[in-house]
């Protein structure tokens, strides 16, 4: 009995220090690729789905009783959420966006990811990494707005360990959509 009563309060060390190495352990995006269909709903147009996809927050739908085109599945492609009904600009700024953790040591983030055009017309978006503790521009870690489609990048340097780490992405104008995104934490000397 007195075994287990001293295991017990060991157990209990060990584990708390565990979920901590793990709360403040390595930088993951959920669902980055969009193929986790859990909550959205299928749409009558080939390919669309209706909903915010999981692991991510994103802006109230539209208040109009119109379909919310969310995310395209663009065949061998890939899925890709559709930023322009994902994020808001005006009256207020919602960014699609998550939470991917809590940095363990002082690094440098680099967030990587696809941008393509749901309609053929020119389009501006911004992404951005960001401290999710903090408020208004001094949040921003790493910023960068891109017209063009295909492989992109955003680069955050040095940044502090403890710093719990956002992604955003927002339309400016016409119809971005994002991909395959991911992110890259390299330790900064």
């Amino acid at each position: 009995m007195n075994t287990r009563m001293f295991l017990l309060p060991v157990f209990l060390l060990f584990f708390a220090s565990f979920a901590k190495a793990q709360s403040e352990g390595a930088l993951t995006v959920v669902n980055g690729d969009f193929s986790n269909m859990e909550g959205l709903t299928a749409l009558p147009q080939s390919g669309w789905y209706s909903g915010v996809p999981t692991g991510w927050t994103a802006a109230e739908p539209p208040a109009k009783k119109e379909d919310f085109y969310a995310v395209k599945n663009l065949g061998a492609t890939g899925f890709f959420a559709n930023l322009r009904v994902l994020s808001r600009i005006k009256p207020q700024f919602q960014a699609f966006q998550q939470e991917i953790g809590v940095l363990a040591e002082t690094s440098d983030i680099t967030l990587i990811f696809e941008i393509t055009p749901v309609r053929d017309e020119p389009f501006s978006m911004g992404a951005a990494i960001a401290n999710a503790r903090g408020k208004g521009p001094a949040a921003i870690l790493g910023k960068a707005n891109f017209e063009a489609a295909g492989s992109q990048r955003v680069v955050a340097s040095k940044v502090p360990a403890g710093t719990l780490v956002a992604i955003r992405f927002w339309a400016v104008k016409g119809y971005p959509s994002l991909g395959k995104v991911a992110i890259e934490v390299t330790p900064s000397p």
